[in-house]
């Protein structure tokens, strides 16, 4: 069985991809290729893992090589933060101490949630590095829609959240043939893009203030993707060192490692 996994970086496609081959016997792995139509076919059990973004044009004929073709997406608010908290690792032109004033504020947020809005955690990090993320994240967004409407069916929709729950997943499964989709431990080299495997972490990191802007960046995202566009926020908000702070730290630790 050949299955093509496409979707956002930090929308847990890492984890879909190796539920998808622990449950396929011998099955071969290709991690975010550049380019589809240079990728083997033969193996009898394939699952490719391919980044939404810049993509060859004539990679689309490639599609019905696979058997199944998954769309990941992830409640926007929820990724927003992990590609926020994920984002220093890649950014090997700065040094570690650059990032002090941010691994400040996140201590400032994670000692009193409601007083650090997640948008002061952008700007700041947006200061030290040159990155708007959030516009970024926008834009791809609006793009992952667009590619959504325009896929004719071709691409089946799968939430995050969905494969986080043990009844959504096993409707998955049931599709793919297989006997379930157990949640995997990654324990490689990809370890390091675990956070924290949950779903609806936005209602104890965004404040009232974030919501004047988050509520137009997922205008219509919400619904278009089955979410319900509720934007409730924890009464008694509770962010742990270790999905925060800690998670930065670690990341800077590990690429120097």
């Amino acid at each position: 069985m050949r299955i093509l996994i496409f979707g956002q970086a930090k929308s847990g496609t890492t984890a879909l991809m190796r539920s998808v081959s622990n449950a396929l016997p011998g099955a071969i792995e290709v991690l975010e290729p550049d380019d589809l139509t240079a990728v083997d076919l033969a193996p009898e059990n394939l699952v490719v893992k391919k980044l939404f973004g810049p993509h060859n044009r004539n990679e689309g004929v490639k599609y019905s090589a696979f058997d199944h073709r998954l769309l990941l997406v992830r409640d926007p608010r929820d990724r927003f933060i992990s590609a926020l908290l994920y984002d220093a690792y890649g950014r090997t032109e700065l040094a570690d101490d650059a990032f002090a004033p941010f691994l400040e504020l996140l201590e400032a947020k994670e000692a009193d949630p409601t007083a650090v809005p997640l948008l002061a955690l952008h700007h700041t990090y947006w200061r030290i590095t040159g990155l708007d993320l959030f516009t970024n994240a926008a834009r791809s967004t609006q793009r992952l829609r667009s590619f959504y409407r325009n896929s004719a069916g071709s691409f089946r929709l799968v939430r995050y959240e969905d494969f986080v729950s043990p009844e959504s997943n096993q409707e998955l499964a049931d599709e793919l043939g297989v006997t379930s989709l157990e949640q995997p431990v990654i324990t490689d080299d990809l370890a390091r893009v675990s956070r924290t495997r949950g779903q609806g972490s936005w209602r104890h990191w965004l404040t009232p203030a974030d919501l004047l802007v988050f509520e137009p960046f997922a205008d219509g995202v919400l619904d278009e993707f089955g979410y319900t566009a509720d934007w409730e926020l924890a009464a008694e908000p509770v962010i742990p060192t270790t999905e925060a702070s800690g998670y930065v730290r670690s990341l800077l630790a590990s690429r120097t490692s």
